[in-house]
């Protein structure tokens, strides 16, 4: 049985009730579009020897070609290096100065070197938009994208003074969309934190709270909910019980109508690769339900009387012993609105040392 310390502990750490929300990191692969030419047009690297814009990066329409897919790469101290699919790993994007022979004064793709004019930071303007500036032109320089017929230099994107002009507010778009539940974000249109009978039931859980670097959303006890370790060093609980950091943790009520719930809800149509691991993290664990049940019509699974009308559960299975898991991993048609949903249970035997770390991602392919 879970000392009553466990408790105490968890209750003690979310005295405080204000989220915190991370920033957004970038690290994948990305299409750079600006508000000046719109999405129908993307940035695209060059080859630097060639005779189009005179091997500069520049901007063109969109289309299905390896030099628009950026890969934003994290460097250090908040800055990225920016690569692309067509020139490769050993090629990184480096701005200029506008008054420089070299490619017109105009960003290109060179060889990945020490240099600064390839440390790159992605800063917030608002909307959705970002300024990119480099640690060579300092803060008083940005990127902006230019009309591929301008004379400016020779239509080609280039280093210019920071100012409040559309072609330097650049919209990073992530390619193969992630999608990870976040506690310390809080719910969204995409994902939601609840409780519940097996199945479709979900009740949003009302509460949070926040502090000693562990986020929480619960019902209305604190235990009963989904618990994020924010920080980068163990928090130990009780009972051999430790939060890891940078992990998220479901933890199920008592009784057969609180089960302990992730919903997402697709944003779009398309095909969705899903996974989900549970592992048993209490020292005393036994019998922890968990499963995974979908209203989605293109999937296919199993129904009975105990599961709301229109759902299907697709994964179950019961984790007896700590260190123990279960896991799930499909390729599902979703159309927008439709529901996957996670949940973790007592299995009967009360509600005792059932705390499960849980790693849940979403890719839209």
């Amino acid at each position: 049985m879970r000392h009553s310390i466990y408790f105490i502990l968890i209750t003690a750490l979310l005295l405080a009730s204000t989220h915190i929300f991370g920033q957004e990191k970038f690290d994948g692969e990305y299409r750079l579009y600006t508000k000046f030419r719109g999405e129908k047009e993307c940035l695209e690297g060059n080859q630097a020897s060639s005779k189009v814009k005179s091997g500069a990066a520049f901007m063109d329409k969109k289309q299905n070609v390896s030099g628009q897919i950026w890969k934003i790469v994290p460097v250090k101290d908040g800055y990225y290096r920016l690569k692309t699919k067509f020139r490769g790993k050993d090629e990184c994007l480096e701005c200029n100065e506008a008054g420089s022979k070299v490619h017109n004064g105009a960003a290109f793709m060179d060889k990945c070197q020490n240099v600064s004019g390839q440390l790159w930071k992605i800063i917030p303007a608002g909307n959705g938009y970002y300024k990119l500036k480099t640690m060579f032109r300092g803060e008083e320089e940005a990127l902006e994208g230019n009309e591929a017929g301008s004379t400016v230099h020779g239509g080609a994107a280039f280093m210019d003074k920071d100012k409040n002009v559309s072609g330097q507010l650049w919209k990073i778009e992530k390619l193969n969309k992630d999608f990870v539940p976040r506690v310390d974000k809080g719910s969204s249109s995409t994902w939601s934190f609840g409780y519940g009978k097996i199945g479709g039931d979900f009740k949003a859980m009302s509460k949070n709270g926040e502090k000693n670097n562990i986020t929480s959303i619960y019902a209305s006890d604190t235990w009963h909910g989904v618990h994020r370790n924010n920080g980068d060093s163990d928090v130990p609980m009780s009972a051999g019980l430790v939060f890891k950091p940078k992990k998220t943790v479901m933890h199920p009520g008592n009784g057969a109508e609180h089960l302990t719930k992730i919903r997402f809800t697709a944003p779009e149509d398309g095909q969705y690769a899903v996974s989900v691991e549970w592992k048993a993290i209490d020292e005393q664990a036994q019998n922890i339900g968990t499963a995974v049940y979908t209203n989605a019509k293109g999937v296919e699974g199993k129904t009975d009387s105990s599961i709301q009308s229109g759902y299907k559960v697709i994964h179950k299975k019961l984790v007896s012993k700590v260190n123990s898991t279960s896991t799930y991993k499909a390729s599902l048609k979703l159309k927008k609105g439709e529901i996957i949903q996670f949940e973790v249970g007592n299995a009967g035997d009360a509600y005792f040392d059932d705390a499960l770390e849980t790693k849940i991602r979403l890719v839209k392919l």
